[in-house]
């Protein structure tokens, strides 16, 4: 069975080739030229050596014109060749989905996440969509990761070390796996966890100011339906006297 050239392989043989037969024109229209001079001196048949020059250069510029062509067909035989590989060779890479069907917002919710990590299935496939995320530094890196796990009002039942009777993120088992995706996105840097830390706890505190004014926006506009005038009540007319 014999072994197919590569494309690297044919376009060098093809360049040696096309060299060869320019080398082989070039010297046939020198040649030309120089038998054409000598003729030149001797007869004074001028037309018939212009005719002769004529018809080698319009040889050579065929040649030239069929040459462009040859490199055009291997182009467009690379281009297909590349396209069938990559469609045959390369596996469908799916972008995978978050196995959370909607952000953390409560304790309960919290606890929950933490116990089905317990399940190996379900902390890879939560693993492989935070991987995914990335991000341009520690704290955009947070972000994403926060929001993609986390709703704002999270943070009134949650914080990092668990103080003031709230939830602990630091010792879950939602944060080790964060922690192993902070491993894998910063492998080029140097590991701070501490950086991690505090990037979070900085996240946490915003989303606290944040679910906060959300909050209060909710208890104003309660307020003030509570203050607005009800339908007024029916007035009963004493019956007429028959």
């Amino acid at each position: 069975m014999f072994k197919q050239a590569s494309n690297s392989t044919i376009r060098r043989h093809i360049a040696r080739e096309v060299a060869q037969i320019c080398s082989e024109v070039t010297e046939e229209v020198n040649m030309g030229t120089a038998k054409c001079k000598f003729q030149d001196k001797f007869t004074g048949d001028q037309e018939e050596i212009l005719k002769k020059l004529d018809i080698l250069a319009k040889r050579q510029l065929w040649m030239m014109k069929m040459l462009g062509r040859i490199y055009t067909s291997l182009r467009k035989v690379e281009e297909s060749n590349l396209d069938k590989n990559q469609k045959y060779l390369q596996p469908v890479i799916e972008r995978p989905v978050n196995p959370i069907d909607r952000p953390i917002s409560s304790r309960s919710e919290f606890q929950d996440i933490n116990g089905r990590l317990l399940d190996p299935g379900f902390r890879r496939q939560l693993a492989s969509y935070l991987g995914c995320l990335g991000g341009r530094n520690t704290d955009d890196f947070v972000k994403r990761i926060f929001y993609a796990l986390f709703d704002d009002k999270i943070s009134l039942e949650l914080n990092f070390k668990g103080r003031k009777h709230k939830e602990c993120l630091c010792s879950s088992k939602l944060y080790e796996v964060i922690i192993e995706i902070y491993m894998q996105w910063n492998r080029g840097g140097l590991m701070d966890l501490c950086e991690l830390e505090a990037a979070f706890t900085r996240r946490l505190k915003r989303s606290l100011d944040a679910a906060g004014k959300r909050l209060q926006r909710t208890h104003q506009v309660t307020n003030l339906n509570d203050q607005l005038p009800g339908p007024s009540p029916s007035t009963t007319r004493p019956p007429h006297n028959l």
